[in-house]
């Protein structure tokens, strides 16, 4: 039927003049030019432009999220429980007993940034160095946040116990206590620090156990205390960041200083409207929690993200990973020659690279916005003999990033509906039209 009417067009367009058809021709190649045109700037704008980002600004009904906070050992001063240890444990070994010391010592707090441990003085040991350097950590660092924590509070209320806010967990950074963090809790609506207008002080305070402050200075300064003589020398990094975060190998940190300090943050959240996870990745540029990359041990995130990279790169270039990666990579741990190996192939850097030329990780759709506002140190304290270290947001967020979807897929469907009917002079009525007349022929 179409290609007799067709046919039909044809030969009538033929017996018209020259000019006739010169005039139509260029009408017609002029409104099909416009109808691709627009067609193709609707399709566009549907894969790049179907999200937008508005403010929202009715802070007085918000419950707010506090950032999260996070506290990492990472490097102690003093080896002499490690000496304890080797002597325990009757440790043979080709250098001095100092030496050795010092190296499982060093050994003993390696992450993806901190390799400062010698492997010729292993010569003669197993592929660790003479220990299960998992049972050393676990021995000799603190598993709980009240082996360093004295006194903790929130909003000016006390936590009676540090551990119902800290959580402990092994990450690649080392041993770390993380509050308000996703990786404790299923859901932003199910993290315990929240704030609002009702609240008159938003901070969250901590008291470390002091006795002896150490300046540790290899890159920064950082702290180092003392519960008792016979104690380590800890040195902590201290992390703020997204709940949706963990401390990773290029996150930004906070020292604490000998004096008490006080950081003051600003902070703005997103708001994700629920048809927003209906549309893919690419449209609306970041990723939720629950759409973590395939074989992942972690929810998604940024961070997240990267020390999966991190993994993957170390197992595909050195056959192994750091031994301060979960648990589920146990197998695969690396002996001191694997740690070399990571090392030397410079992993984190590559890691870095790969993700800005890549665009490999995307950001989080719930992260939020942390903005430092400054660092004030006081003099005098509450509780003596401890350092102090004061989280607290300066001003009640009043503004809230909204995402939502502006066109959908229907929305598309009826544009393109429209860019047709526009320039066709067509609708579905029309071809309604169309197959009744048809039919009624027939009969």
């Amino acid at each position: 039927m179409l290609v007799r009417i067709f046919e039909k067009f044809y030969k009538w367009f033929r017996q018209e003049s020259l000019y006739y058809r010169i005039f139509w021709g260029i009408i017609i190649s002029i409104s099909a030019w416009n109808i691709l045109s627009i067609f193709v700037l609707t399709i566009k704008r549907y894969f790049s432009d179907s999200i937008s980002i508005g403010i929202e600004t009715t802070y007085l009904q918000w419950n707010n999220t506090f950032p999260a906070v996070s506290f990492c050992l990472t490097k102690n001063r003093s080896s002499g429980r490690v000496s304890e240890f080797v002597a325990a444990e009757n440790i043979p070994h080709a250098v001095s007993r100092g030496i050795y010391v010092k190296n499982l010592h060093d050994y003993m707090f390696t992450n993806p940034n901190n390799f400062h441990f010698k492997e010729e003085y292993c010569d003669g040991l197993n592929s660790t160095c003479g220990v299960d350097i998992l049972r050393l950590r676990r021995e000799l660092l603190p598993p709980t946040c009240q082996f360093f924590m004295a006194n903790v509070s929130y909003l000016g209320k006390v936590v009676e116990n540090c551990e119902d806010i800290f959580k402990f967990h092994q990450l690649e950074m080392g041993y770390c206590y993380l509050a308000n963090n996703l990786l404790d809790y299923q859901s932003f609506e199910n993290l315990p620090l929240k704030f609002g207008i009702s609240h008159r002080e938003n901070n969250l305070k901590v008291h470390l156990r002091g006795g002896f402050i150490w300046k540790y200075e290899v890159q920064f300064p950082r702290i180092l205390f003392l519960n008792n003589e016979n104690d380590l020398f800890i040195c902590i990094k201290m992390y703020i960041h997204s709940p949706d975060d963990l401390p990773y190998f290029n996150s930004i940190t906070y020292d604490a200083f000998s004096d008490p300090t006080i950081y003051r943050f600003n902070v703005e959240e997103y708001d994700n409207n629920p048809d927003v996870q209906e549309e893919a990745i690419q449209q609306r540029s970041c990723k939720f929690p629950n759409e973590k990359d395939p074989g992942s041990p972690w929810h998604y995130s940024f961070s997240t993200c990267m020390s999966y990279l991190r993994i993957k790169f170390e197992l595909d270039q050195c056959n192994c990973t750091h031994f301060t990666s979960p648990e589920k990579y146990k197998p695969y741990y690396c002996d001191t020659k694997g740690l070399r190996c990571i090392s030397d192939a410079q992993i984190t850097s590559q890691v870095k690279e790969y993700v800005v030329s890549k665009n490999a990780c995307y950001p989080s759709c719930v992260e939020q916005q942390i903005t430092l506002v400054g660092i004030n140190q006081i003099q005098s304290l509450d509780i003596t003999d401890t350092l102090y270290i004061e989280i607290s947001i300066t001003n009640l967020p009043s503004v809230r990033y909204n995402r939502v979807v502006t066109q959908t897929y229907l929305d598309l469907v009826v544009s393109v509906g429209g860019v047709i009917g526009l320039f066709a002079g067509a609708s579905a009525l029309n071809f309604l039209e169309i197959v009744y007349v048809l039919l009624r022929r027939k009969l």
